[in-house]
C-alpha cells in the first residue's frame, strides 16, 4: 500500500504500445482529419450567409443555432452510444454529418441554411461528448487512460489549427464551394478511417459492441 503523502510514480508522456495497434493508428488519423473539416460550417457559415442571402437578421443568430443543435447532438447519441458502444454511434454520425456538409454547397436561402446549421449542429455535436469515450474504449489498460488520452489530443488540436485556415484560403470571391468541398472530403475520409478502425478490431462481425 502506498503511504499517506507519498507521490506516485510519473508515467510516461507517451505510450509506444498504441502505435503498435492498428486501430488506435487508424483513428488518431481519422481524429486528423475529422477536426480539420469538422468546425469549418461553424467559423464561416455567417460569412457565408451574408454573401448568399445578404444582410438579414438571422445572419447573427446561426451560430447559436448551430450550438443549439450542437446541445442536443452531445446528448442523444451519448445515450445511444451507452447502449451500442461508442464507436458504432460516432461512425453513422460522423457519416451523416459528411452527407450533411455535401448539402451545404446547395443551400443559397434563408431557410436551407437555417436547416443546415440545425442538422450539422446535431450531428457533429456527438463528436463533443463521445471522442474522449472513443479513446477510453480504445485503451486496453485503465493506467495508461490518461497517457493515451493526451497523445489522442495531439492529432485533435492539428486538426483544428491547419483545418480552418486551409478552408479560407479556398475561398474566392464569393463562392464557398472549395471550401465546403473541403469539409466534406476531410470528414468523409475521417469516417472511412473510423470504419476503418471498427474493422481492424472486429473484423466482419456486426454485433460487437465498441
Amino acid at each position: 500500500m502506498r503511504k499517506l503523502g507519498s507521490r506516485s510514480p510519473p508515467r510516461a508522456f507517451i505510450d509506444r504500445s498504441a502505435f503498435q495497434e492498428p486501430a488506435t493508428v487508424i483513428t488518431y488519423a481519422s481524429m486528423l482529419l475529422v477536426f480539420m473539416g469538422l468546425y469549418i460550417p461553424y467559423f464561416y457559415i455567417q460569412v457565408f450567409a451574408e454573401q448568399e442571402i445578404g444582410e438579414n437578421n438571422i445572419n447573427q443568430y446561426l451560430i447559436v443555432i448551430l450550438n443549439a443543435g450542437s446541445f442536443f447532438g452531445r446528448l442523444f447519441p451519448s445515450l445511444l452510444a451507452d447502449k451500442i458502444g461508442p464507436m458504432n454511434t460516432i461512425i453513422p454520425c460522423a457519416a451523416i454529418s459528411s452527407i450533411v456538409s455535401f448539402c451545404w454547397i446547395a443551400v443559397h436561402d434563408r431557410a436551407g441554411t437555417v436547416a443546415f446549421c440545425v442538422v450539422y449542429g446535431f450531428f457533429s455535436g456527438s463528436f463533443v461528448s463521445l471522442t474522449a469515450v472513443l479513446w477510453a474504449s480504445l485503451c486496453p489498460d485503465v493506467n495508461r487512460m490518461g497517457t493515451r488520452t493526451g497523445m489522442m489530443t495531439v492529432p485533435v488540436a492539428a486538426g483544428l489549427l491547419l483545418g480552418n485556415p486551409i478552408a479560407g484560403e479556398l475561398v474566392r470571391g464569393a463562392s464557398f464551394v472549395g471550401l465546403q468541398i473541403f469539409c466534406v472530403a476531410t470528414v468523409m475520409a475521417a469516417t472511412c478511417l473510423l470504419v476503418a478502425a471498427r474493422w481492424s478490431i472486429t473484423g466482419s462481425g456486426v454485433q460487437r459492441k465498441i
